[in-house]
């Protein structure tokens, strides 16, 4: 039954070690998922409990038939001490060769044998019925004193077997303790990588003293601006610098405070459209910058076109970001690669500028949504990104929590204002607080941004909701459709109209239009079909 026992062990804990060594790469590598990070977690505990079972299981079973060095060089010594003080055995004396005379044997006459005879030099092998009373008392009085050598032994052996520990019976084992110690150490090392990468950030790295501008919306003769700027400072001044006047203009003032994670946005009228600014922020009491001067020469905008106008542009639409992901790159690189672009006009964030959800949840409250976009926000390639380029976002999911609906919602009203704080009030629309739908205008080009979570519901299969269909359909009416092209995220349209200022039309959604798997179709347009089907006919 031991036996058996300690094979099924052997094999679990073989098929856990295993499994550790695929998931921690591709946890670190491959998808932080938080289901992966729950089976990692779970596999561990069960190897640290599986362990010493088999450990113990093993000493146990193998124990009976170990003999440990020092026992069997004092069960030897015991031996050949018995074998010097015994006479030989009978068997022995009748196995040792007869090629001996006998001291008493001379001229051919031996034990009585007749003279004439011609005797050999050969002993005749003495028998058992030969023997003398006395030679068999010696021999009987040896072979007990044999015997109770080899039982002295045996109990040497054995009391020294009972004694042996599970250290010093693993340690007369090399190999095999070698490759479950490697095979331990290996699992442990990988378990400590998963839980640095899940925790450091969020226990070690709280971006509190975080001081970050970015541009937000633009239009012809406005821009928005976020900042956000801890004590000292609360009470500050958005300027930029013309080049027509060739001096800095006063632009809004706003306070920031604890209540909104000392963050701000503002939003600056009566600018040229098309035009290169520079911006800073001062200090309204202290006429300070609260930038350093290096990081202030980075500073710059360009306001939109005029509306209607003809124009050649390049935007990027993207989404799902996680910093310092795989686990070891440092920063975010696919800003880094966005700031590559040439004459770039603005970037379009289409959800999940924060994972709230993975690799595991922190919590559900403000506070803990807040240090997710801190995070984000302090890394560099965002900020040298984002300080001289325009972003429009909209949220998806994972601000909230993977595949969130709005029939979930607990953790929503938390969510959306810390996004709020971060991302949606640089959105051109004045009611970001009531709604995260918004449209603008670049150009001859039209963009109108869908909101895909907050109305969805499974039964009715509706995702936009009445009022934002309603909307989206007046919308997409004025002007007129006259092509229509799907891009993932996106749908094209062509239009013509008299009183049309748009010649393209863009509907952003965050989730594929697209069916692309077969399962999971609810987090796509794919299981809301009849709701595409609007939009087509």
């Amino acid at each position: 039954m031991a036996v058996v026992l300690l094979s099924v062990l052997s094999w679990i804990y073989a098929l856990f070690a295993a499994l550790q060594l695929i998931l921690c790469p591709v946890f670190l590598f491959v998808i932080a998922g938080r289901p992966a990070f729950r089976l990692i977690i779970a596999i561990f505990i069960l190897q640290l409990i599986v362990l010493p079972f088999l450990l113990y299981i093993w000493w146990k079973n193998d124990k009976g038939d170990y003999i440990p060095f020092r026992a069997r060089a004092r069960a030897a010594r015991r031996r050949n001490s018995s074998d010097v003080t015994r006479e030989p055995s009978q068997e022995e004396e009748e196995r040792r060769p007869l090629l001996g005379v006998n001291d008493g044997e001379s001229n051919g006459e031996s034990h009585g044998e007749p003279s004439g005879e011609r005797t050999t030099g050969v002993r005749r092998r003495p028998t058992s019925g030969s023997l003398s009373g006395q030679a068999r008392s010696e021999r009987e009085s040896a072979g007990v004193e044999e015997k109770g050598g080899r039982d002295g032994a045996r109990r040497v052996i054995e009391e020294q077997s009972e004694k042996v520990t599970l250290i010093r019976f693993l340690l007369d084992r090399p190999l095999r303790t070698i490759l479950i110690s490697l095979t331990t150490l290996t699992n442990i090392v990988l378990f400590i990588i998963v839980m640095d990468y899940v925790y450091r950030p969020f226990l070690f790295h709280k971006n509190r003293d975080l001081t970050i501008s970015r541009v937000g919306s633009i239009t012809p003769d406005s821009v928005r601006m976020f900042i956000r700027a801890p004590p000292p400072h609360t009470h500050v001044r958005f300027e930029y610098f013309s080049e027509v006047n060739g001096k800095w203009l006063p632009g809004p003032e706003v306070n920031v405070t604890e209540e909104n994670d000392y963050t701000a946005s503002v939003k600056a009228q009566g600018l040229e459209a098309d035009k290169m600014y520079r911006y800073r922020w001062v200090g309204v009491e202290s006429e300070k910058s609260v930038f350093g001067k290096e990081e202030e020469e980075q500073f710059s905008f360009r306001t939109a076109p005029v509306e209607g106008k003809p124009t050649k542009f390049t935007f990027v639409f993207t989404s799902c970001v996680k910093p310092n992901f795989p686990y070891g790159v440092k920063d975010v690189r696919g800003f880094r690669e966005i700031q590559k672009q040439e004459n770039l006009a603005f970037v379009l964030f289409l959800g999940d500028l924060i994972y709230a959800d993975s690799p595991t949840v922190y919590g559900t409250d403000v506070e803990t949504y807040r240090w997710h976009y801190r995070w984000l926000y302090s890394m560099a390639d965002f900020r040298n990104l984002f300080r001289k380029t325009p972003l429009f976002s909209i949220y998806d999911d994972h601000e909230v929590l993977n595949n969130w609906q709005y029939h979930e919602r607990d953790p929503f009203p938390a969510a959306f204002r810390a996004f709020n704080d971060y991302a949606g009030l640089t959105n051109p629309h004045d009611d970001a607080n009531q709604t995260a739908v918004f449209e603008f205008g670049f150009g001859d080009s039209a963009f109108f941004v869908m909101d895909t979570r907050e109305f969805r519901d499974k039964e009715t299969k509706t995702m936009l909701g009445a009022g934002q269909k309603e909307r989206l359909k007046q919308w997409l009416i004025r002007g007129g459709v006259v092509a229509f092209r799907s891009v993932l995220h996106m749908v094209v349209t062509q239009c013509f109209a008299v009183n049309s200022t748009s010649t393209f039309k863009f509907l952003v959604t965050s989730v594929p239009f697209t069916q692309n798997w077969q399962w999971d179709q609810f987090d796509t347009w794919g299981g809301y079909m009849a709701v595409g089907g609007f939009l087509i006919s």
